[in-house]
């Protein structure tokens, strides 16, 4: 180390190619990125459907007993009897 240089000198040519190496690297890797995400979006969306699909299905099978339900509350009222009913409040 007498006063000599011990930096590397790295040719000018090797510094661009490395950079556009890893440029296309990050861009590879912000696509296979965004790929991914599409792929999460996509079941997301399917998802959605699906919980829709199954609470339709659940609120259909509700309607009868909700109407069982009013009938019950019916006779409870014609009889008189609300205090059965505050009961259930």
């Amino acid at each position: 180390m007498d006063g000599e240089d011990s930096s590397v000198q790295v040719p000018a040519e090797t510094c661009r190619n490395s950079s556009n190496a890893a440029d296309e690297a990050e861009e590879d890797g912000i696509k296979a990125i965004y790929a991914v995400q599409t792929e999460l979006a996509a079941l997301e969306t399917a998802q959605a459907e699906g919980i829709l699909q199954i609470i339709k299905k659940y609120n259909e099978q509700k309607l009868p007993v909700y109407a069982r339900r009013q009938k019950e509350i019916e006779q409870v009222c014609m009889h008189g009897n609300l205090k059965r009913l505050r009961r259930f409040k």
